[in-house]
């Protein structure tokens, strides 16, 4: 099996493709199920015949056929953007000390955040589970 070939698209940032490099299926694929993530328009001047392509502020991945896919990439590094969750939300990824690591690409993304639940989900279970009291009644000749 090939290899994927995937076109990065920084946020707001034009790319242009020779039609050759996008098969016209793909294009309909990305015109029509993901217009409002991606523009994208087929430009005819300067002698030219090419495929304009803008990330429409997103960030993700569209896998478009077994060999194209489109990575939507943000302006600020990933990095960054946990940065800012962490102030938004109180979030503790960016701790002196925490053995989590920088985020170099969005295929990375993942791993951080299933990083980030773990350690939530065994902190919460240190400090104990949350569980309220049920009432229970029942006939008995011993006190319990």
């Amino acid at each position: 099996m090939a290899e994927r070939r995937v076109i990065e698209l920084v946020e707001y940032k034009p790319v242009e493709l020779p039609v050759g490099e996008l098969p016209m299926k793909a294009a309909a694929l990305l015109h029509d199920r993901y217009g409002k993530h991606v523009h994208i328009e087929r430009v005819f001047w300067d002698g030219g015949d090419r495929w304009r392509l803008i990330n429409l502020g997103w960030a993700g991945y569209i896998p478009l056929d077994e060999t194209l896919a489109i990575a939507l990439m943000p302006k600020t590094s990933i990095g960054r953007l946990f940065e800012m969750l962490e102030v938004a939300y109180d979030l503790s990824i960016f701790e002196q000390g925490n053995d989590l690591y920088e985020v170099a690409g969005v295929d990375d993304l993942y791993e951080r955040l299933a990083g980030e639940l773990a350690r939530r989900v065994l902190l919460r279970l240190r400090r104990g589970i949350y569980r309220s009291y049920v009432a229970q009644e029942e006939q008995s000749r011993y006190v319990r």
